[in-house]
């Protein structure tokens, strides 16, 4: 003990020798004088900074130690007159006796007098109060710094300590109590001075002295005034509180930090001037819970306002008492109903601090105020309803845990509950097409916060209500129906960009994310989502009892109208929250119960049927409003015709917006078909793999969907396919499709009968073999063997034989992207070849009549000594070589060919260009043993194609021609000069004299070709010199023809040809080049002009190949390099 009483003395010892030369020096100049300001400004900034790390120290600020730094700050206060001392000067004085008294606190004796004179000090400076005589009360107005210090200090001197605080004296209660009825006997007054001075400063612009003036007056309201006092000053509290929660007007939001201790003094004002057991004992308010209390209600002067308060007994006390009558407990309830309903625009603060204090206060009034301030229970349940969905644990845990102890102990407050659940929901109707944003948010967010209540096992009945609510007796009818014609969705504004592709790429784990779709007047994402969690909530609260209302909605949506559209969707969230899943998320591994799965199998059999259903055949849906209510439609409405559609003028024609039977179908059948796929997706997330036991009935819709021209269906279905896929755990789309490829193909075949046609069914045939990709090869040949019934059946509509068609090519397609890919050919060499040039001539000209040379003989070998024929093995023939089998694309291309041929014919020139593509892509793919018996059978009917009086038909032959050169040409050989090349003559006279009368042509100087590169013309000018290039390389060709295509080609040279077609050009006379570099030299050279040739030499060039005004010199250059 000695020890630490040594220590204890030496740290004390070591405070007063820092705290010394400050005090001294403080006491000499105690005495201000304008000279003096700046030292003392110095010193008591010194002592301050010295003061401050001595606190934290214990044991250390003794008595003695605290009266010696005390006595030059009281000497400076009392030889200075206030008025003389500058606002500087005094802020570091109060700020150095706020540091003191957080421990003389524990020491001082209060009859003595320095907390008396303190407190007046800092009241003085707090209310601007003189110490002069002349002054009449009034002192020197004091800066918002200087008063900050003062209200610090009165916080030093007021506030109780708590148990950790109390390091001297164990007893801080009792402390505070004496110091507490010290203020209320003596000081009363100056604390309702205070008060009041405080409820000015609270609304101070300056930061730390608002928030210190909201502290102190709550310690004020907690620690000194009695419940009996509070009656006179709530009314300024709750004002003042209210303009500081708040803020000022057009202004940015207030502090988080001062709207909580803002709303904290409020609440405990109203709790301490009109809460329950207040009033109750003011005889305001009688619970009944007995027969007695019964009895006392019927007992005359009961409403005495006296009966059961207590009144103080000093009378200065009483004199500030306001006795609690009942025009005073009318009137107070009603002023705050004003008030607190006033601060609902908190609930749009962007502050945690502010949204925790204003959940506090409100489980603060519902808890202690139900019963004497009943109006406003239902304001606290709808605001505490809002807090609760906050993502911030410390504002939704207060506001959920007071909802659940109000509605599980008050059947008052479940009642309150029911009634604002259900007038929200009758309100949406009116806030959704008027585009209240704000009013829509917020009720659905109150609706959900009821339901999510329901979730706690002491709120069960509230899941009950919840399931009637969505059940056969809950009047969905009435409240269903008018929500229904208040939801108008609309395709969004973007659409999303869909490419069937990417069910190729795609993996297991990816889950897509559906379109969203917007609502009419509603311009909000926040406001959508809210509606969304606000079905969600219901049906997740509801169970599998709100099944009878999504199978209702369900019912409404079979109808292609608005109402429909809005049904689906409504019955596609609310059985999210039934079955515990979000479209497009990972499903949780809780097993659906049997009841819903039955439900979902239903859903998706039924769902899928509305593909099949006719769209003419929808019912009127009878409209929920009254021809009154018809009058004035709450509507927002914006444009020229304002006022007309007001005045429900629906025959005007000149409203622009004004739908018509025919626009409002087809605007809704997108988004319907989509709403549709949304609930295939979520019965697949709920069933997983039992969903694969409707494969037959639901593949068809989500393929026919994939081939809608509108981007948003086509993409819905491109994710539906992905959530099926991966909840019926197949690792990508194309798997899932080739291991039902069975029931996909079936469900085609059923649409291309005479009793259930649907056109686009070749078009999903075609989606089906482009997603399964190359595994398509095991199942192909039942598709084209489907499709060759159907040409049968179907060869008379042109239509449909066109679709089945491009169903070939894209098997085509697909089995040539499986073979091996065809190298470069090199050009072909032939023994009777002619000379390549003049020097070949020359060579033959001068060996011509050399002698022969001599016969090489031939040594046969030995005289055979036996027959050639040996009899005993006549009948044995030679070992045959056998020929390697055809692959499976190979022999599925064959059969493809085989049958497509006849349609060469088609009345349909689509159909016939259609043939000719297949053919051209199955030429790579098949053998030349296999192909060209059909090609040899049908050339007439391909050369027939060349000469058609469509220019795509005549385009797509030249392409196959060209094919045909390039994989078989030895075939070709002599086909190629004598039937091809005259009608490829034909035709390009023939697009030479269009090319003069065309707008598209170039005209300068002559010029052929267009100029697009997208044209037809231009299209053909490069399949008839890709094809001549081909059949120069790979063809016998007599210097003749090659002299003829030369004469002809010639002018795709020209400068202003296209740059395509002049690169063809170049690369068909450098292959006519390598067959005879003479003909071409010349050709070419007599073309030009002598420009070309070296100066002075002197060439006779045939003058009828001269064309001055061709500017071919360029690429003549270019082709004589590369010969």
């Amino acid at each position: 003990m000695n020890d630490i009483y040594d220590e204890d003395k030496a740290r004390v010892q070591a405070a007063f020798k820092q705290l010394k030369p400050t005090c001294v020096a403080l006491l000499g100049k105690s005495l201000l004088s304008p000279a003096s300001t700046p030292t003392v400004l110095s010193l008591l900034s010194t002592l301050q900074d010295t003061l401050t790390p001595l606190l934290r120290t214990p044991n250390v600020l003794t008595p003695s130690l605290i009266s010696y730094v005390f006595f030059p700050l009281s000497t400076i206060l009392r030889r200075n007159p206030s008025s003389a001392i500058p606002d500087q000067v005094l802020e570091r004085v109060l700020r150095c006796l706020s540091l003191l008294w957080e421990e003389w606190y524990w020491s001082c004796e209060p009859a003595a007098g320095e907390w008396e004179q303190c407190w007046m000090l800092a009241g003085s400076v707090l209310l601007g109060l003189g110490d002069e005589k002349g002054d009449k009360g009034k002192g020197r107005a004091r800066d918002e710094e200087t008063k900050d210090a003062a209200v610090r200090l009165l916080l030093a001197l007021l506030r109780a300590r708590n148990a950790d605080e109390s390091r001297h004296d164990p007893t801080a209660t009792e402390r505070a109590a004496e110091l507490r009825t010290l203020a209320l006997s003596k000081h009363l007054p100056l604390l309702g001075q205070t008060l009041s001075s405080l409820l000015d400063t609270s609304l101070s612009p300056y930061g730390p002295f608002q928030v210190h003036s909201l502290e102190l007056l709550r310690v004020l309201l907690n620690q000194y005034f009695e419940a009996s006092h509070v009656p006179s000053f709530l009314p300024g509290v709750v004002s003042s509180c209210c303009k500081v929660a708040l803020g000022r007007e057009k202004s940015a939001h207030q502090r988080g930090q001062v709207v909580k201790l803002a709303l904290d003094v409020l609440g405990q004002a109203v709790v301490e001037g009109i809460g329950d057991d207040v009033c109750r004992a003011a005889g305001l308010i009688q619970t009944v819970s007995s027969l007695d209390d019964l009895l006392d209600l019927a007992t005359p002067g009961f409403e005495n306002p006296t009966n059961g308060t207590t009144q103080p007994n000093d009378k200065q006390r009483r004199f500030f008492t306001v006795p609690r009558s009942q025009a005073w407990y009318r009137a107070t309830c009603s002023q705050l109903l004003i008030a607190l309903n006033g601060l609902n625009g908190l609930l749009s603060h962007p502050s945690v601090h502010a949204l925790e204090g204003l959940a506090t206060l409100h489980a603060l009034l519902l808890n202690d105020c139900s019963e004497s301030l009943r109006d406003i229970v239902p304001l606290m349940i709808s605001t505490l309803l809002s807090l609760s969905l906050s993502p911030y644990p410390d504002v939704s845990n207060p506001a959920k845990h007071s909802l659940i102890k109000s509605l599980s102990t008050s059947t008052i407050a479940v009642s309150h509950l029911l009634r604002i659940t259900t007038s929200n929901l009758s309100a949406l109707p009116r806030y959704i097409p008027s585009g209240l944003d704000v009013q829509i948010q917020t009720a659905s967010r109150q609706i959900t916060a009821a339901a999510q209540l329901a979730f706690q096992p002491e709120l069960s009945h509230l899941a009950d209500g919840v399931a009637q609510l969505l059940g056969p007796n809950g009047g969905i009818e009435k409240w269903g129906l008018s929500l229904l014609y208040a939801l108008h969705f609309v395709l969004p504004a973007v659409a999303p960009y869909t490419n069937t592709s990417k069910l190729l790429e795609s993996i297991a784990g990816d889950l897509p994310q559906f379109p969203a779709f917007e609502l009419r007047n509603v311009s909000s994402h926040e406001t959508m989502r809210s509606l969304e969690g606000l079905f969600r909530s219901l049906g997740c609260a509801g169970g599998e009892e709100g099944l009878f209302a999504v199978e209702w909605f369900v019912d409404v949506g079979r109808r292609r109208t608005a109402v429909g559209v809005a049904g689906l969707w409504v019955a596609a969230r609310l059985l999210e929250g039934i079955a515990g899943v979000t479209l497009g998320t990972e499903t949780n591994e809780e097993k659906p119960g049997k009841r819903l799965s039955k439900f979902c199998k239903w859903l998706a059999r039924g769902v899928a049927e509305l593909w099949d259903a006719d769209d003419d055949e929808e019912e009127n849906v009878p409209s929920p409003t009254t021809d009154e209510d018809a009058i004035l439609p709450i509507e927002r409405t914006s444009g020229i015709n304002q006022i007309q559609k007001l005045l429900d003028f629906r025959n005007d024609s000149r409203d622009g917006r004004s739908h018509t039977p025919r626009n409002t179908k087809l605007s809704i059948q997108p988004i319907h078909a989509s709403l549709s796929l949304q609930l295939l997706a979520l019965s697949s997330q709920v069933l997983t793999s039992n969903f694969r036991a409707l494969f037959l009935q639901v593949l068809y819709p989500i393929l026919h969907s994939l081939v809608s021209p509108i981007p948003t269906v086509s993409a819905t279905g491109m994710c539906c396919l992905q959530v099926i896929a991966h909840s019926t755990s197949y690792a990508s789309p194309a798997n899932m499709l080739l291991s039902n490829f069975d029931y996909a193909l079936d469900a085609v075949s059923h649409r291309l009968t005479r009793t259930r046609l649907d056109l686009q069914a070749t078009s999903v045939l075609i989606v089906l073999v482009r997603v399964v990709g190359k595994d398509v090869v095991e199942k192909a040949g039942d598709v084209i063997e489907e499709c060759f019934d159907r040409l049968d059946e179907f060869h008379g509509y042109s239509v449909l034989v066109e679709g089945l068609m491009s169903v070939l090519a894209e098997v085509i397609s697909v089995l040539e992207s499986e073979e091996v890919p065809a190298t470069a050919r090199e050009p072909r060499k032939f023994d009777d070849e002619e000379p390549l040039d003049f020097a070949a001539f020359v060579h033959w000209y001068e060996h011509m009549n050399d002698p022969p040379p001599p016969p090489v003989i031939e040594d046969f070998g030995p005289t055979p000594q036996e027959p050639w024929t040996n009899p005993e093995k006549e009948d044995e023939k030679p070992p045959e070589v056998e020929e390697p089998e055809p692959t499976p694309s190979q022999a599925l291309g064959e059969e493809i060919v085989a049958k497509s041929m006849y349609f060469l014919t088609h009345g349909s020139p689509l159909i016939r260009a259609r043939v000719l593509h297949m053919l051209c892509d199955a030429t790579p793919l098949l053998r030349e043993r296999d192909l060209l018996p059909y090609v040899h059978s049908a050339w007439p009917y391909i050369l027939n194609r060349l000469e058609d009086p469509e220019p795509f038909v005549q385009l797509e032959a030249a392409n196959f021609v060209c094919a045909l050169v390039d994989h078989a040409g030895e075939f070709m050989s002599g086909r190629i000069w004598d039937d091809v090349w005259p009608r490829f003559r034909k035709l390009l006279l023939k697009l030479a004299s269009a090319d003069t009368s065309t707008a598209m042509a170039r005209r300068l100087n002559g010029a052929i070709g267009t100029e697009s590169a997208y044209s037809t013309s231009h299209k053909l000018y490069r399949a008839v010199l890709m094809t001549m290039r081909e059949a120069v390389t790979h063809v016998r060709m007599r210097d003749q023809q090659g002299w003829e295509v030369g004469l002809l080609c010639r002018r795709f040279l020209r400068r202003e040809t296209q740059a395509e077609l002049q690169g063809l050009a170049r690369e068909l006379f450098v292959a006519l080049g390598k067959k005879n570099r003479d003909a071409v030299w010349l050709m070419l050279i007599g073309t030009v002009g002598g420009k070309l040739l070296p100066e002075g030499s002197q060439v006779n060039l045939p003058r009828w190949l001269r064309e001055p005004k061709w500017d071919i010199a360029d690429n003549v250059r270019i082709i004589l390099e590369s010969i």
